[in-house]
């Protein structure tokens, strides 16, 4: 059912002002939700299953809270757990759309597809990351700073303060501070006992191996894999 909907939502691109043009699709929703859309003042404590998401859209989850949506154009999906603020961004480019989520709190999973035509960023108090098609969680504190946890894919994290960029690859972890350290170290274990369990699902099951890769690209864009493997 829900991808009949996004299906009739995609015809609609282009039909409508770009400020009134749907970008995402709530397609889970539980526990306290408010939500703000962005031409109004006021938040409203409910964002039921099946409402359409616009640009620059505020959402914040309570202390049961968790909420999940998917971009229109590819399926991208986000969840939202506890205790968690984010603006909803993006901006139609043909029938496809550049994304922008804004944290400003909270623990996200991104399950995101790959963005050959488009660019999808993350923007935190500290760190600015960009996707290009990935599976990955973040912890999103604004006084302690970041930690990106990567499950699948790649994605290039640049700190705000000291401007450096590093890369989070699978099973590694990339911490992110506000005095502008950054620092890259393998997925362990116990680094999935700060995630919570979400949709049913537990942090890392059925993905979790001692084991890191990374991705290498060359000027003819051929890609390798060097594998660690490691105890």
């Amino acid at each position: 059912m829900t991808k009949f909907v996004i299906s009739l939502l995609l015809l609609g691109f282009g039909l409508l002002p770009a400020e009134e043009t749907a970008i995402g699709l709530v397609t889970k929703s539980s526990g306290r939700v408010n939500y703000r859309k962005y031409s109004s003042t006021e938040l409203v404590p409910v964002l039921p299953k099946g409402s359409e998401l616009f640009d620059n859209d505020f959402i914040q989850t309570g202390p049961d809270g968790f909420t999940k949506y998917v971009y229109l154009d590819d399926g991208s999906t986000i969840k939202i757990t506890a205790d968690t603020e984010i603006y909803v961004s993006g901006t139609v480019k043909g029938s496809a759309i550049n994304k922008l989520v804004k944290i400003d709190n909270g623990i996200l999973k991104f399950e995101v597809s790959p963005q050959r035509s488009t660019e999808f960023r993350i923007v935190t108090p500290t760190s600015v990351a960009s996707v290009k098609g990935t599976v990955f969680w973040l912890k999103c504190n604004r006084n302690a700073g970041d930690q990106f946890f990567g499950f699948d894919g790649v994605v290039r994290i640049v700190n705000n303060t000291s401007r450096q960029s590093i890369q989070l690859g699978t099973n590694t972890v990339v911490v992110s501070l506000p005095t502008g350290e950054l620092t890259v170290r393998p997925l362990k274990a116990d680094d999935l006992k700060v995630l919570p369990e979400i949709d049913g699902e537990t942090p890392g099951s059925g993905t979790f191996e001692n084991e890191i890769r990374l991705d290498f690209q060359n000027e003819d864009g051929d890609v390798k894999q060097l594998i660690i493997k490691y105890q």
